[in-house]
């Protein structure tokens, strides 16, 4: 698999081996609602567009609840399970 960006984020080394800059995703903080951290391929309400770690990372930094502890290893791992495959075409 082609590694296309790594990036450690508050102690938590991530890898994109999705190519978030040529297939952004989409993702939503919801501190409410497990999932706290939500990914979608096509633009919906409420989802801001990531193009790279750093977004994510920009985007995180943001809503200061998102790193702390109780929720910060949910939302790694949903980061990580989201960019951790290769980019697929379903067409």
């Amino acid at each position: 698999m082609k590694l296309y960006e790594s990036k450690s984020i508050d102690g938590i080394d991530f890898e994109d081996y999705w190519n978030l800059r040529e297939h952004p995703l989409y993702i939503q903080l919801n501190k409410k609602q497990k999932p706290y951290f939500r990914f979608s391929e096509i633009p919906e309400e409420d989802y801001e567009m990531v193009n790279s770690l750093t977004a994510i990372k920009m985007v995180l930094n943001r809503d200061d609840w998102s790193c702390g502890d109780r929720y910060w290893r949910s939302i790694a791992r949903s980061i990580q399970n989201a960019i951790n495959i290769p980019y697929t075409s379903l067409t």
